[in-house]
């Protein structure tokens, strides 16, 4: 019989009855929230885990943790800064040297709404520098050993309903000619995400790699850090009101849907880099020519990398 999932399953719900011991994943933003829950449900069910975070001291918070709860827990703290592309390319080394085989990816870390406009290390807005650029390049680097592997393997992008607000224009990702929008930036970042899984996935063709973008609901978790008191009091205390799809979830809840993308076996025939929400495939909102967008969109993505990385190499090469 079909398994079947609701709003409410939690990511344990998920992985009844899953045999997943032996397989390897790597959680970006594994210290908090729904990725450390994520964390702790693959952990507890017998997958190595390599826990992601930018903060060390978080991180290793996050790993006693689980590892309180789970001492054989086969779990390992991993510095990763998304903000900045030199440092996921030296992260993504110093990973592929430690995991030989790398079974799920779950890019889950990402910022919200910064209410000014940030840009990182590289010169890049701050919320599609981590949240789709810093997510790409990482995923880039891991791509080849995932290939390589020829066994089946997932990659899991953490998106949002928020991409409906997006207003994307592939013509100003880095928020030079508009007026900056923290929730437009965030849409942005979030659309992107989407595009990235769609094109990423017409790539991989071929091969035994499945990608998966998501909706993970609306948790209350530091995510929404950067909203106001008002916003966060209207946003989450009338949630239980609104209607489903902006209905708020516990954390356990929120982390379900990324640990499906990650594990189900029945999602092994998608191959057009399907978006889910609530352990469903779903349909997102998407401009008619996305796909076109999406080859655009790689194709920037590819140009930042490439003349961000080279600059570095220039600079260190100057001292």
């Amino acid at each position: 019989m079909a398994r079947q999932f609701v709003f409410k399953t939690t990511a344990e719900e998920v992985t009844v009855g899953l045999d997943l011991k032996g397989k390897s994943a790597v959680v970006t933003g594994g210290n908090s929230g729904i990725g450390l829950e994520t964390c702790r449900v693959l952990s507890k069910a017998g997958v190595e885990v390599y826990l992601c975070a930018r903060n060390k001291e978080m991180g290793e918070g996050a790993v006693k943790a689980i590892r309180d709860e789970f001492p054989e827990a086969k779990l390992y703290l991993h510095t990763l800064n998304l903000a900045d592309l030199v440092q996921v390319q030296q992260s993504a080394d110093a990973l592929l040297k430690l995991c030989p085989h790398i079974d799920m990816v779950i890019c889950n870390a990402g910022i919200m709404a910064l209410p000014d406009l940030q840009r990182t290390p590289q010169g890049f807005e701050m919320q599609s520098g981590v949240n789709w650029l810093g997510h790409m390049h990482f995923v880039n680097c891991l791509l080849p050993r995932m290939k390589e592997q020829k066994t089946p393997s997932r990659i899991v992008l953490v998106s949002s309903l928020a991409h409906m607000m997006s207003g994307f224009d592939i013509n100003d990702l880095n928020w030079e000619k508009r007026k900056y929008s923290q929730w437009g930036s965030y849409g942005q970042s979030k659309m992107a995400n989407i595009l990235h899984g769609v094109q990423l996935a017409k790539m991989l063709e071929g091969t035994q790699v499945r990608v998966f973008s998501l909706h993970p609901g609306n948790i209350k978790t530091n995510l929404a850090r950067n909203l106001s008191s008002w916003m966060m009091g209207t946003f989450f205390i009338l949630g239980p009101w609104l209607p489903k799809p902006l209905k708020t979830k516990n954390i356990p809840q929120g982390a379900a849907t990324q640990v499906y993308a990650a594990t189900a076996p029945e999602l092994e025939s998608f191959k057009k880099g399907e978006y889910l929400d609530d352990c469903k495939v779903a349909t997102p909102k998407l401009p008619p020519n996305h796909e076109e967008l999406a080859a655009k969109l790689w194709a920037a993505g590819e140009e930042f990398i490439q003349k961000a990385l080279t600059s570095a190499a220039t600079a260190t090469e100057a001292k």
